[in-house]
């Protein structure tokens, strides 16, 4: 038998819809006070005002669900998503200098000279983009973030405070390290775990022939 370990990923990590395949087949549930500040946000990125939302909860919990919900019928020129690399792995680049590329496709007329992907390029990307209507950027897996990107996540909601640019960064719970550290002024939305009776009804409208059992603990 081979045994194989995988060291690097040459995954496209950026992408204009948003939320990992099969999020929007989930229903959204019990997520109102969320969804009303995700949507608040959007709102003012539409009227040109910016800012930084840290989207925290446990892995699973739907933060990539909220975000899509929240997007619905919102006017916002552009969206684009990036995220950290699957598992953490090394990648050629840093996840932030995929901005370049991404934004040379979508808008190519709008960003010569930009050739290089770096992490410097993908800021003026972003700022030049901006500057032509609001945009969305969604930040998928914070937490695995390459050093180079988390490094300058400063710089990007520092953009966002003067752009009409909204940054949503989404990471796994608890934040840890330099990101904790960033994240610190940006408003923070943490997801919970459902209620009990939320829970229930999230898994029969996924799984309507599930059989669910209910366990106690006897403490």
């Amino acid at each position: 038998m081979d045994i194989l370990e995988l060291l690097g990923s040459r995954e496209a990590r950026w992408r204009r819809t948003l939320g990992p395949r099969g999020v929007l087949d989930a229903p959204l549930v019990d997520r109102r006070d969320e969804l009303a500040q995700l949507s608040d946000a959007l709102t003012a990125l539409a009227a040109g005002r910016g800012g930084t939302l840290a989207l925290v909860g446990d892995a699973g919990i739907g933060k990539s669900r909220l975000i899509v919900a929240a997007t619905e019928g919102v006017n916002v020129t552009t969206i684009l998503e990036i995220g950290g690399s699957a598992f953490g792995l090394a990648t050629d680049r840093p996840a932030l200098a995929d901005l370049c590329m991404a934004l040379r496709e979508i808008d190519p007329g709008r960003h010569p000279g930009i050739s290089e992907a770096t992490v410097e390029n993908g800021l003026i990307a972003l700022e030049r983009q901006a500057n032509a209507g609001p945009l969305l950027l969604v930040v998928e897996d914070a937490d695995r973030l390459d050093e180079a990107s988390v490094a300058a996540l400063p710089k990007l909601m520092a953009l966002a405070q003067w752009l009409p640019l909204l940054v949503v960064v989404l990471a796994r719970d608890p934040l840890s390290g330099e990101l904790e550290q960033t994240l610190v002024s940006a408003t923070q939305i943490r997801l919970r775990p459902l209620p009990s009776e939320s829970a229930r009804a999230l898994i029969a409208a996924i799984a309507p022939d599930a059989k669910l059992v209910s366990f106690y603990v006897l403490t």
